[in-house]
């Protein structure tokens, strides 16, 4: 018999068994569970993250913390800019007035990075990374909130699936819903084979998925693809 067929095979039939084990409500919702997980997220996010700025002090925190850090790289890099030419002009033997080279290379810097500061470049950098940083926050908070729900709901399946009317008849269903699960894993694994298709590993894999018809029906007919 083709190994591969050996291979799917024993996926499906490991599949069915697991279902047979976790019920029918339990092996659904674990096919849903990933789908529930992204939808509460992304309606939770946007939630989240307008709390945190309109109701706590995050934001603003961050946008001072990182408005303060950004000015002072900005005057740094004026100063050494202003250090950089000085020298250059020592080098090249040239000498300004001490009045002239006070003003460049002092209260010259000093109105640049005055005039800098006036435009609210610093500010507007602040509040765009305060932006990114508790945009990153309220996701996280967002992915723990979801899958404490979704672990919740999950529970609740294991507790339905002890029910003595409801035991037998949702591991026998269990039975069929692990087969979808093993085809879908399977559907998967044949879309990475098709992504590989032109490898000579996935030649070989091709080869043997047209020796076989079950594994040929398989795979044309991949509701993932």
């Amino acid at each position: 018999m083709n190994w591969l067929v050996i291979i799917v095979l024993f996926i499906i039939i490991i599949a069915m068994i697991r279902g047979f084990h976790r019920g029918f409500l339990r092996v659904l919702y674990s096919l849903v569970a990933i789908i529930l997980l992204i939808a509460l997220i992304g309606y939770a996010t946007p939630h989240v993250n307008h709390f945190l700025k309109e109701n706590t002090q995050v934001h603003s925190m961050i946008a001072e913390r990182w408005t303060d850090r950004v000015e002072d790289s900005a005057n740094a890099a004026v100063e050494s800019a202003a250090e950089g030419q000085k020298d250059a002009m020592d080098a090249a033997g040239i000498q300004l007035p001490e009045i002239l080279e006070s003003y460049v290379f002092g209260d010259g810097v000093q109105s640049a990075q005055e005039i800098l500061g006036g435009t609210g470049v610093y500010q507007q950098a602040g509040e765009q990374m305060a932006d990114v940083i508790v945009g990153i926050l309220a996701f996280l908070i967002a992915l723990l909130l979801a899958v404490i729900i979704v672990w919740i709901i999950g529970k609740a399946t294991d507790i339905v699936n002890k029910i003595p009317v409801i035991k037998g008849i949702n591991r026998f269903l269990g039975i069929f819903a692990g087969a979808l699960q093993g085809f879908i894993v399977v559907w998967l694994l044949f879309m990475l084979v098709a992504l590989i298709s032109g490898t000579s590993i996935g030649k070989i894999l091709i080869s043997c998925i047209n020796d076989s018809r079950f594994l040929y029906v398989l795979y044309e007919n991949n509701v993932i693809l």
